[in-house]
């Protein structure tokens, strides 16, 4: 993995993700392996311009070693992507998920301790086999205490030999959807405060490509921030990190002015 990170760093690549199901369970069990904070730590290690992602962490092996590397090392991009699934106990017991949301919240309260910038992303299904109601209030309501940058919203569908599928529970469609497009809502209410907050904030953005819609360039944060900034779209800005400050926000967007050094 280390070969292989060097080379993309050496070969001009910007960012860079470190994929896995239980991404930071890697080197459990393992002596001969590094734990997962090492092995971010030593992928953060390179000399050059770039930045590591990762996903898809499981919330039984985020620990405060992990967050530590996360805020102290340059190249570990100020993002944290944690899958909660539900804000109902009962549901996540149903999923078999081996945590409730009390443990969930403390660990995204020491990261946040650890580094109070960083962008929380997170998964959550809507509709599973049993939830009831107030099964999904909780799930608002853990929504509103966590305040996340951005989520991941899925409707459970019935996948065939899986235990969920044979629960007699199932969720008609009309009310996932119903219960999904109230979350979207939520998310985009919180999604549109959170980036009114940067207005006036200097970010550091990874350029992408030149948006013939909006007529500017477009790129993103370390973590899940989209930036629009002016600029002449024949310049070569692709793949250039730029401090921009921001000007304007909205739900998806947020606009800024490169700073010119």
């Amino acid at each position: 993995i280390l070969r292989e990170v060097e080379g993309l760093v050496k070969g001009g690549w910007k960012d860079i993700t470190l994929l896995g199901q239980n991404v930071n369970s890697y080197g459990s069990g393992d002596s001969e392996k590094p734990d997962f904070p090492e092995l971010l730590k030593q992928c953060c290690a390179f000399e050059g311009d770039y930045w590591v992602h990762f996903m898809t962490s499981h919330p039984k092996d985020a620990d405060e070693a992990l967050f530590e590397v996360i805020a102290a090392q340059k190249h570990a991009a100020k993002h944290l992507h944690l899958p909660v699934q539900s804000g109902s106990d009962e549901i996540l017991r149903r999923m078999n998920r081996r945590y409730d949301t009390q443990t969930y919240l403390k660990k995204l309260e020491a990261m946040r301790r650890i580094y109070p910038d960083i962008a929380l992303t997170s998964d959550i299904i809507v509709g599973f086999p049993g939830e009831t109601e107030e099964d999904f209030q909780k799930t608002l309501a853990l929504v509103k205490t966590v305040g996340y940058d951005s989520l991941f919203m899925f409707i459970y569908s019935p996948r065939s030999n899986t235990t969920a599928a044979a629960f007699e529970e199932q969720i008609s469609q009309d009310v996932k959807v119903e219960r999904f497009e109230r979350l979207l809502a939520l998310q985009e209410e919180i999604s549109e405060r959170k980036h009114k907050a940067l207005i006036g904030k200097k970010l550091r953005v990874l350029t992408e490509q030149f948006e013939q819609k909006h007529r500017k360039w477009s790129g993103k944060d370390s973590g899940v921030t989209r930036v629009l900034f002016a600029g002449d779209e024949n310049e070569n800005l692709r793949g250039k990190f730029l401090d921009v400050e921001i000007i304007s926000a909205g739900r998806h967007w947020i606009t800024g002015r490169r700073i010119y050094i």
